[in-house]
């Protein structure tokens, strides 16, 4: 798998989004994914907030939030959830079992 350049990583491309996400899981303790990683940690354009917890504390409902407020100053958002309980895989991303409201239309 080829790597997504780093110019369209930043101007936040969703299939290099796409093709990065792809190499982490496929291309794991590769010379060329640790150098794109590190290029990319190196000016970072985003915050990232981790949320963790047992089922029903309000996980869903904090990321809900957190994100209607950074929309309303005009943020793009951009949510990974990931549920690392996986014991064959060791985690799994989560789609519509991540309980997120957000407007279909909306494209931030």
């Amino acid at each position: 798998m080829s790597l997504p350049d780093l110019s369209l990583l930043r101007t936040g491309d969703k299939r290099a989004i796409a093709r990065a996400l792809a190499a982490i899981e496929t291309s794991a303790g590769s010379d060329a994914l640790a150098a794109l990683l590190d290029a990319a940690c190196a000016a970072p354009r985003a915050y990232v907030i981790g949320l963790t917890g047992p089922p029903g504390v309000g996980k869903s409902t904090l990321t809900n939030t957190l994100v209607a407020r950074a929309r309303a100053r005009g943020a793009t958002v951009g949510v990974i959830a990931v549920d690392p309980s996986s014991r064959r895989t060791g985690g799994a991303l989560l789609g519509d079992r991540a309980r997120i409201a957000t407007d279909p239309e909306d494209r931030g």
